[in-house]
């Protein structure tokens, strides 16, 4: 089973801790596609995270292409173009914010899972409950099935990007598992009750931290994810600048975090 990881990356933001994780588990996959987006914030990184995994093999890196952001989603658009890149068995979403304990018995179990189901992954419990994009897989015959359609439908509650393929799968009859039924607890309850969880609102919290009254998303475990970041080498240097200055407005707002968390962000 060839299996195609698919990485839509923010150009104004790195994520020094997933690079680190594609350091060790890149030939877990047989190709690795990264699309760079354009959300018209600056610094743009994408030349500094092209360069620092441009070693690995089996790696391609697209650039963005035009499209009608008022007509199109930005994410619908990034996965459909690197659709066309794509020559595996299996495409794949993991996103650079979801962290597990334990990614050897994680995968390992993605490995069982892909010989039961069509399509599986985090099984996320909103109104209208899918498969998210932060932990997915799904086989490209069952995909080709679909409208691929990967937008996020805000008339129906609960239906973020990736939920009308679930939705699609279901209807069409395709076997759709659930990591939660693996073993899997992902709600953020207690580190010792969790096993794998999507942490969200990185970026905004990287773009938006240093403004007075911002709130920060899961500040305490953002604290330690900023913190465990500034070990990762290389870094640009406007990066790390803004990772130090959060790291000293988060330590005075989150001065105790439960070290326990720590085992999550170390690859």
């Amino acid at each position: 089973m060839k299996k195609s990881l698919l990485v839509t990356q923010i150009s104004n933001c790195d994520y020094p801790l997933y690079r680190q994780w594609l350091e060790k588990y890149h030939l877990w996959f047989d190709e690795i596609i990264i699309y760079f987006d354009i959300s018209f914030r600056f610094p743009i990184f994408s030349s500094f995270i092209q360069s620092s995994l441009s070693h690995l093999p089996d790696m391609e890196f697209i650039d963005p292409i035009e499209f009608d952001r008022e007509t199109r989603d930005w994410r619908d658009t990034s996965t459909n173009e690197m659709l066309k890149h794509a020559t595996g068995d299996w495409v794949i979403s993991i996103e650079q914010d979801w962290f597990t304990k334990d990614w050897d018995r994680l995968l390992e179990t993605s490995e069982k899972m892909m010989n039961q189901f069509d399509l599986f992954g985090w099984w996320n419990e909103t109104n209208s409950p899918y498969i998210h994009p932060a932990f997915w897989f799904m086989k490209r015959e069952a995909l080709e099935k679909t409208s691929k359609d990967f937008s996020p439908h805000p008339e129906i509650n609960g239906a973020d990007h990736f939920s009308t393929i679930t939705q699609e799968a279901l209807k069409n009859g395709l076997k759709v598992g659930k990591i939660q039924d693996f073993g899997y607890e992902t709600n953020v309850l207690t580190p010792e009750k969790t096993d794998a969880f999507h942490l969200g609102g990185v970026n905004q919290n990287f773009l938006n931290g240093l403004t007075d009254g911002y709130n920060f998303h899961r500040g305490e475990l953002f604290n330690i994810y900023n913190y465990e970041t500034l070990k990762v080498k290389p870094l640009h240097p406007i990066y790390e600048e803004m990772v130090q200055k959060l790291a000293v407005k988060l330590n005075g707002m989150y001065p105790e975090v439960d070290k326990n968390w720590e085992q999550f962000f170390k690859i």
